[in-house]
């Protein structure tokens, strides 16, 4: 072998080596940047998870609001209409409908009613610890004796 051709072969062995070693800090450069993006989307991950707890929650509260403004409005147009016939009563030109017997078992049914949605809304929170505040606001609008 020529000198010549050692010298030229020593540059490119250099050459392949310095391209070798530019590869290498790349390949490291692109896994840091690689570990910094994994890190970036664990956070956001975690982030939509707690935005999505916190969808489910307001949900949850508005259904049950919902249910209350529901339950309220049936009870205030009941009470609307209880008022109207007593104070038609009180007049003297209100002549009920129905025999007292039926008004009882009705008055009966209702209280039964009233009883077992009470029973399931406490059985509810206890299987269900979590949505007892709504729970709670839903036994408050169930009337009571």
């Amino acid at each position: 072998m020529h000198c010549w051709q050692t010298v030229e072969l020593a540059n490119k062995l250099k050459l392949a080596t310095h391209d070798a070693n530019l590869t290498q800090m790349n390949v490291l450069k692109l896994q840091e940047a690689q570990r910094e993006r994994g890190q970036v989307v664990e956070l956001l991950s975690s982030e939509v998870a707690d935005l999505r707890g916190q969808k489910d929650h307001v949900r949850s509260t508005l259904s049950a609001q919902q249910q209350q403004q529901l339950t309220q409005r049936r009870q205030l147009a009941r009470n609307h209409r209880l008022a109207h016939s007593l104070m038609a009563a009180n007049e003297g030109t209100h002549v009920s409908s129905a025999d007292p017997q039926v008004l009882q078992e009705n008055l009966a049914v209702a209280e039964a009613a009233n009883t077992r949605i009470l029973q399931i809304i406490d059985s509810l929170g206890r299987d269900h610890p979590q949505y007892m505040p709504q729970l709670s606001v839903l036994a408050q609008s169930i009337p009571q004796r």
